[in-house]
């Protein structure tokens, strides 16, 4: 088998699919561990953090709907391109919110991003 035949571009494939699928599981899980930390940091209370976590899951519902049409438009290795980009500037905008309004914007916004990881 030669380092260019498909068998092995497959599986190079596959290995990254795994990867950034296991980046966005990790995304999505870690609010619940770091929410101690974060309600002291931005003084939430339990509304604020159930407010943020609804404006993930909704934006995650409607990142579904926009990402299946958007994906059938460009094709998928475009459109997945996209959702990593969308995710990771979502990722990097927690670090950049300084209020609670902020922070739900940026959840929601990587909620809209990682919508695009399931429509390959």
């Amino acid at each position: 088998m030669t380092p260019s035949s498909p068998g092995r571009y497959r599986w190079t494939v596959v290995a990254l699919l795994f990867f950034a699928t296991s980046i966005n599981y990790l995304d999505r899980q870690v609010i619940g561990l770091l929410k101690p930390t974060l309600e002291t940091q931005f003084s939430w209370t339990e509304t604020d953090y159930g407010h943020i976590v609804m404006a993930f899951s909704a934006a995650y519902a409607v990142g579904l709907l926009l990402f299946g049409r958007l994906i059938d438009r460009i094709g998928t290795k475009r459109g997945y391109t996209l959702s990593i980009i969308a995710w990771s500037g979502a990722a990097i905008a927690h670090a950049f919110a300084s209020s609670t309004l902020g922070f739900g914007v940026a959840r929601a916004a990587l909620g809209l991003g990682e919508a695009g990881n399931w429509t390959k």
